[in-house]
């Protein structure tokens, strides 16, 4: 009898190797750029996951209007999130 327990599917290993070639871009946003500029050109040049960084609600504000606005909050694509703890 053959021991399958060991051995994985076809499609688990391609799902494993897409993991490892990810490609995930920051911006740390302060609230003066172009950030949808920023996020676009970053989703032409192809990372499959763009972090926004906003360094204060200000910033996490204006980001999240400008982008929703844009139409470029992309669930598991464009993420948006604020800056924790100090600047080291």
């Amino acid at each position: 009898m053959e021991d399958r327990s060991r051995s994985s599917s076809p499609r688990a290993k391609t799902e494993k190797e897409a993991k490892a070639t990810e490609s995930v871009v920051m911006k740390i946003e302060i609230g003066n750029s172009d950030v949808v500029g920023n996020v676009r050109n970053c989703l032409r040049s192809r990372f499959q996951k763009v972090v926004v960084v906003a360094t204060d609600e200000t910033a996490l504000e204006k980001v999240d209007r400008e982008l929703a606005t844009a139409g470029l909050i992309v669930p598991g694509r464009v993420q948006i999130v604020l800056r924790k703890g100090s600047a080291i």
